[in-house]
């Protein structure tokens, strides 16, 4: 019997709450069948022991690779899971499993899980709904210049605030792109650029290159952390826009090539509630969307030189 066939029989046997070796694999790269709840089910192996284990965590729509802790003969071992969210999938889930525990792949798996994912991405990877990582990226940096002048704000971007950071004397909105050429940002919405009473707002442009070396999610979590920002609650706000510990897109570098900010002024060019009667959007108006090109404006500094 085949290895891919001893899959299939062991996630269509295997009973919810349990897991089980799958039998035919060689002594030095023995893989596990498990079931969750009714709903999803897994194949998963182990990873080396070492002081800093490996942290993975991607997912396509209904199939998941992550590092879990699990009991196997009475030792608690970091493993590698491939997980399916429907039970119902596993005959197609089978054909994945059957490449993640190959033998013959079992270095590059346990090592560089990252690897063995974007070679899978590349045929079934929706590009509708690839991440930006640039775009939290950007707001990190502005979060942690803010720590640099004194002037720790909150980030409330993944709680989709009308500002992604919010402070008592003023808040920013951070536009980011990895375009080579123009300054022209997208602004979603009548509330993005209304500015709170007796407070100042600021649009940040930052443009970035993808790179070898440079910034990334994780280096800059790194940064604020230095500063005394709190860890779990960016692991949770970045959790909340799919970005969870272990992703591979959260080390990815990046460069800076701009990083102006402007501020929201009177006579900033923008749509917000005061334009309206009575600050009160027009029946029938089901959405506002307008894009504005920032090399008509004047800056009002770059973000190193930000100073309140």
């Amino acid at each position: 019997m085949s290895n891919l066939n001893r899959i299939r029989a062991e996630l269509a046997a295997i009973a919810p709450n349990y897991q089980v070796l799958i039998p035919g694999f060689p002594p030095d790269a023995p893989a596990w069948a498990m079931r969750g709840d009714s709903q999803t089910s897994a194949v998963f192996i182990c990873l080396p022991v070492q002081a800093n284990p490996i942290l993975a965590y991607e997912e396509f729509a209904n199939i998941r690779m992550e590092t879990i802790e699990l009991h196997l003969n009475g030792v608690l071992r970091n493993c590698l899971a491939l997980v399916c969210l429907d039970h119902t999938h596993r005959e197609k889930f089978s054909l994945v499993c059957d490449d993640f525990l190959d033998p013959a792949k079992r270095n590059l798996i346990s090592t560089n899980p990252a690897e063995w994912w974007a070679e899978w991405s590349e045929l079934m990877g929706n590009s509708n709904s690839e991440q930006s990582p640039h775009a939290v990226l950007g707001e990190l940096l502005v979060w942690h210049r803010m720590y640099q002048i004194n002037q720790p704000l909150n980030w409330s971007g993944p709680d989709s605030s009308s500002h992604d950071l919010v402070g008592p004397d003023f808040d920013f909105e951070v536009k980011s792109t990895i375009k080579r050429y123009g300054k022209r940002v997208t602004i979603s919405g009548e509330h993005q650029l209304a500015v709170a009473n007796g407070k100042r707002l600021f649009l940040v442009f930052m443009r970035f290159e993808d790179s070898a070396g440079g910034k990334s999610i994780n280096s800059v979590k790194t940064d604020l952390l230095q500063y005394g920002a709190n860890g779990a609650n960016i692991e949770n706000n970045l959790e909340k826009i799919g970005y969870q510990m272990g992703k591979s897109t959260r080390s990815k570098t990046y460069m800076i090539h701009d990083s102006e900010v402007y501020e929201v002024t009177n006579a900033f060019p923008k749509i917000t509630p005061s334009v309206f009667v009575n600050g009160v959007t027009p029946m029938g108006i089901e959405q506002i969307k307008y894009d504005i090109d920032l090399s008509l404006l004047q800056p009002y500094s770059t973000l190193d030189q930000f100073v309140r």
